[in-house]
């Protein structure tokens, strides 16, 4: 009798235990509050210069790195996370075609910069979620280094990432997403349009809630 009780208590103990250990491991993860974190990624995408007379060097090749800064806010509702985030990077995108364009014609993006509304649906310590918004960016389209024009425009974005707590604190995540900025325009007796959008990039980040 006293062997079956120091069994079923045994048993009993080491179940306590084993619920203990693997408790905190499915805590779920509070993802609510302010972040600010660092971002470092590669873009890529196709520009165009088109004269007024028709002759264009069709499409070439954008690519270079971004990096830089970002800050946000998420929201707990319900099983889902909402959030608003705000970015800004130094970007080396850029690209040359010399087809019709004997000096070279090129496009670059100088800086971008983002803000955005999240939604993502937490699993574990997981979070992958959809994002989009609005996008700055500072565009220079230059044709034969005798004539540019370096603008600021005003486009949008979207995508998506999936995001992993380390800790409550610390989560990285991978992003990709794709913005479009429009056009930019160059004089140079003709007036030259050089189309800059399709960028798309890919990054990673580290963020750090408080």
């Amino acid at each position: 009798m006293s062997f079956a009780v120091a069994m079923a208590a045994l048993a009993s103990g080491s179940l306590s235990a084993r619920a203990d250990a693997v408790g905190p491991a499915l805590a779920p993860i509070d993802w609510t509050g302010p972040y600010i974190g660092v971002t470092a990624g590669y873009g890529w995408g196709q520009s165009r210069h088109t004269d007024t007379s028709g002759s264009t060097t069709s499409d070439f090749d954008l690519h270079g790195s971004v990096a830089g800064l970002e800050a946000g806010y998420n929201w707990q509702l319900g099983d889902f996370i909402l959030g608003v985030e705000a970015d800004g990077s130094l970007s080396t995108i850029d690209g040359t075609s010399t087809n019709v364009c004997t000096f070279g014609c090129t496009t670059e993006l100088r800086w971008l910069g983002t803000l955005r509304a999240k939604a993502g649906y937490p699993i574990g310590k997981f979070l992958p979620y959809v994002t989009g918004g609005a996008a700055l960016g500072k565009v220079k389209a230059d044709v034969a280094s005798l004539f540019s024009n370096e603008d600021t425009k005003f486009g949008w974005t979207a995508g998506g990432g999936l995001a992993y707590a380390f800790t409550t604190g610390f989560s990285a995540k991978a992003e990709y997403l794709y913005t479009d900025l429009g056009d930019i325009s160059v004089m140079t007796g003709l007036l030259i349009t050089a189309k800059a959008n399709d960028f798309q990039i890919v990054r990673i980040g580290l963020d750090f809630a408080f």
